[in-house]
């Protein structure tokens, strides 16, 4: 199963977002680069954790810790996909004035 390393309730709770047009939206949720094979048991410990949020993101799977390096991966993917999503809003709404 492909999970989504940036959790689609953090594009859809983006200021903005839902402006865009639903392919688009759809695009950038999909994009390749926020996309990762993961086990179902993995991906039900991850959940809709951001690396770079409030939560610490995902620190334990089946009581282990998560790899500090994959943890700094998958935090560096989220970051350039929240630039993606920025700058997509932002063309949007020069596009729209």
């Amino acid at each position: 199963m492909a999970i989504h390393i940036l959790p689609q309730d953090v594009f859809k709770k983006t200021r903005g977002f839902t402006d865009l047009p639903k392919d688009l939206q759809n695009a950038l949720i999909n994009d390749k680069l926020n996309l990762q094979p993961m086990l179902q048991s993995c991906n039900s410990s991850k959940c809709n954790l951001v690396e770079n949020g409030v939560s610490g993101g995902w620190n334990t799977w089946k009581g282990t810790n998560v790899n500090p390096t994959y943890k700094a991966e998958l935090a560096d993917i989220q970051k350039q996909m929240r630039a993606k999503v920025k700058k997509a809003i932002d063309a949007n709404q020069v596009k729209n004035k």
